[in-house]
């Protein structure tokens, strides 16, 4: 990679923020503490008054409702009324508590209003949240407490029944208020009764409706990522498509888009197409930002596909030998800046090579060695064993056989069997990536008549093969019975020290095939097949995917103490199904490389392969240091008797490198969930009080038939995914794409689309919401 911030495309060295509409609120420690001046109207009578008290060191306003009312109100509009319907709100008040009561600091919106009324009584600080079902007031502190600062909260969501929820100090107080019938059309704070004197001290007010449009139609596919040291830093980011279209559509152009906020996602920078330096000639399309903190360097790292323009996963028109790749831009937490994109190296990260499948069937490919037993020879090769057994590499000189037999055991570890011992020697653990390509050399001594293995350079045994009559160089599976998966990039053989030939399955995988020989036949190879299974040449295209990546940290000994590892999910494509691979990288994103695809059952429907398509996907990190992902699976969703249904988890022991499915975990493990495929979000919420838990949005879909792209729901897990309780609904209407993160210790950010045309953001409360679970 090369050196970081040597190109620099300034965006945010001074940041230039449009204000957030759907915020109203008061700072009594703002330069100018006066609520007029913060846009606020005073409503008065009688004796009320108001003004700035500095007597405790600190800028406070002081609400004087001595016989008369002493309030302060501003009118929201339809768009903030509607805005609130269909997202939801959030009103919080800290104030102080002096003398008498009646402070109502409440939201209407001309058919209701959520009206708390706070009042000091007998030494005891109470409230009265008018048309809840308990009409005798609340206590919410006695003794010197009583009059002690408080912060008081009010939150609804969209539901069909209006109900909202009331904290005080983050403690949930009352849930399920339907608030009471109004012509109110305010968001008011003060003493509210011109008969009921009292006094109070505000600190701050903040009445904020969610749902603020950060990008417009047709731009889709949002993501985002946060700073974890309260420096208040979000990115977000989309596809730009200008046309309308998925990437690959010959009529349009994708775009990555971010925007960035340094207060914690209320207020954004102006809209920055970071991919635009790498598509000089419109020959391209970029989709699916994938962003990740990389904390050691202060920076953020977003990952997106390049796809050659009418070439895209979609379809399955991306080919093996078109040029998808895998770009990256990095964010510079202390100079504001973006750097110019790079190019993963695509070995790094896309498999290049013969795929050999051998699901239910064998697979043989063999040509003549033309040695003989005088002959010294040495047979090479990379491969890599994606799975199962009977995976063979041989050689024959017409007295005797040579081979070697790998295989993944059940514990995910690589083995070899030499033919004519018993003995099977363990290469590789599940920790140690056993499915990546590695290279082996057998090597005949013709003055002992036996051979050596020899695997990455490290000897593993000298044998003497197996009489044999043939004259063969082999690789393939050679059992019909046990399933095989092997992957080979190139083979050679040297016979006494000069090359006698070379199959680079890795350099044929980038020919087209209709202008190429590429097949091994064409290039002196003679298949031999029992069975079903199939062969073909690569990976036609890694993907991101949407969502935000992780940084890991809770990884133990026997994990293969991945700590520091950054890591996310994306979506491969050989030749005709979709699978998933995670792209780590072990030195703060310097490099990186690609782990196993998700293991999945299948069938044979006469000559037809099926098996689970999983694509778009989001991971966690466990408390205990296992990974788990979420899933989309695309297609097919039936295998063998068994729904899988829309959504899947799976689980990884070492740090995202193998997979394993989670038995009977699929999209019914959250109640209530629509039915339809879509991109889901996974994150982990944490407090600095000690509490930990995981959060996930998705569609809930129509709420009586779970269907379709619509009421974006929040489900939470307080048992590390085991279990999840929900939802509460987020979103009133079209929900599809959406990603959560967590922002602050009180905060998360939802950013999802609407359906319609916007892409838009919630700052949610999640320390209170987690209460109403």
């Amino acid at each position: 990679m090369r050196n970081v911030f040597t190109a620099i495309v300034v965006l945010c060295s001074t940041l230039s923020f449009a204000s957030q509409a759907s915020l109203q609120s008061y700072d009594a420690g703002n330069l100018n503490p006066n609520p007029a001046a913060q846009g606020w109207t005073a409503d008065r009578s009688l004796s009320g008054t108001g003004s700035i008290d500095t007597s405790t060191g600190e800028p406070l306003y002081l609400v004087d409702g001595t016989r008369g009312r002493s309030e302060w109100r501003i009118v929201p509009n339809a768009a903030v009324h509607s805005a609130a319907s269909s997202f939801g709100w959030h009103y919080m008040a800290e104030m102080r508590l002096l003398e008498g009561g009646y402070f109502t600091n409440y939201y209407a919106n001309g058919a209701k209003r959520y009206l708390p009324i706070v009042s000091l009584s007998n030494g005891r600080l109470e409230v009265t949240l008018v048309g809840h079902a308990q009409t005798t007031p609340f206590v919410i502190a006695t003794g010197a407490d009583a009059t002690a600062f408080h912060r008081y909260e009010i939150v609804t969501l969209p539901n069909s029944n209006g109900m909202a929820s009331f904290y005080v100090d983050g403690q949930l107080i009352a849930k399920d208020w339907p608030g009471a019938s109004t012509t109110q059309n305010f968001v008011t704070w003060g003493n509210g009764s011109s008969g009921v004197s009292g006094k109070a001290l505000y600190r701050d007010v903040r009445f904020e409706v969610h749902g603020d449009a950060v990008f417009a139609s047709p731009d889709r596919i949002p993501s985002v990522i946060s700073t974890k040291d309260n420096s208040g830093v979000v990115a977000i980011f989309a596809e730009q498509r200008i046309g309308g279209g998925d990437p690959g559509s010959a009529s349009n152009t994708n775009n990555i888009i971010t925007r960035v906020s340094t207060d914690f996602g209320l207020t954004w920078s102006a809209s920055s197409n970071i991919s635009a330096p790498a598509n000089t000639n419109n020959g391209f399309d970029f989709s699916d930002p994938r962003p990740v903190l990389d904390e050691i360097n202060q920076r953020l790292i977003v990952t997106y596909a390049k796809w050659p323009t009418n070439a895209a996963q979609n379809g399955d028109v991306i080919k093996p030998w078109l040029d998808n790749a895998l770009l990256f831009n990095e964010f510079d937490l202390v100079s504001k800046t973006w750097s110019l994109p790079t190019q993963l190296p695509t070995t790094s990260v896309k498999e290049q090579g013969l795929q050999i499948v051998g699901l239910a069937g064998s697979h043989i490919f063999s040509r003549a060695s033309n040695l003989i037993p005088t002959d010294s020879w040495q047979l090479t090769a990379n491969l890599r064993i994606a799975g199962g057994g009977a995976n063979i590499v041989s050689a024959s000189n017409g007295s005797k056989l040579f081979q070697a037999t790998f295989a993944r055991t059940a514990t995910d570890n690589l083995v070899v069997q030499l033919n004519g011992l018993a003995n099977t020697y363990s290469l590789k653990t599940a920790n140690d990536r056993p499915f990546a390509f590695f290279d082996i050399e057998i090597a005949f001594n013709p003055a002992s008549q036996a051979a050596t293995l020899k695997v990455d350079g490290l000897t593993i045994a000298t044998w003497n093969g197996q009489s044999a009559t043939s004259g063969l160089v082999s690789f393939g599976n050679n059992d019909a019975a046990i399933d095989g998966r092997m992957h080979i990039a190139n083979i050679e053989l040297v016979k006494n020290s000069s090359l006698a030939f070379k199959f680079d399955a890795a350099a044929l995988t980038g020919l087209n095939p209709a202008t190429n020989q590429t097949t091994p036949e064409s290039q002196g190879w003679t298949k031999t097949s029992q069975g079903s299974g199939f062969t073909q040449y690569g990976d036609s295209s890694i993907n991101p995917g949407p969502g935000h990546g992780i940084a890991l940290n809770r990884q133990t000994f026997s994990q293969g103490e991945h700590n520091g590892r950054l890591i996310y999910p994306a979506i491969q494509l050989d030749k005709s199904f979709l699978n998933v691979v995670s792209i780590y990288s072990d030195d703060n994103g310097q490099q990186w490389q690609y782990g196993d695809e998700l293991p999945l059952p299948y069938q044979w429907s006469g000559t037809t392969l099926k098996t689970l398509e999983p694509s778009e996907a989001d991971i966690v990190e466990l408390l205990d240091g296992r990974l788990l992902m979420t899933v989309r699976l695309d297609f097919n969703q039936i295998v063998n008797g068994v729904n899988y249904g829309p959504r899947y988890q799976f689980v990884s022991q070492n740090g995202g490198e193998t997979w394993s499915m989670l038995t009977g975990n699929g999209a019914n493990a959250f109640p209530n969930i629509s039915t339809g495929t879509v991109d889901a979000s996974i994150t982990r919420i944490e407090q600095t009080n000690g509490t930990s838990y995981l959060a996930f949005t998705n569609p809930i879909g129509d709420l009586t038939t779970h269907a379709g792209r619509t009421n974006l729901g929040l489900w939470l897990s307080f048992d590390e995914g085991q279990t999840w309780k929900g939802p509460l609904q987020l979103v009133s209407g079209g929900s599809a794409y959406s990603d959560i993160i967590q922002i602050n210790d009180s905060q998360a950010l939802v950013i999802f689309e609407d359906n319609t045309s916007q892409i838009r953001t919630m700052r949610l409360p999640i320390h209170l919401l987690r209460q109403l679970l």
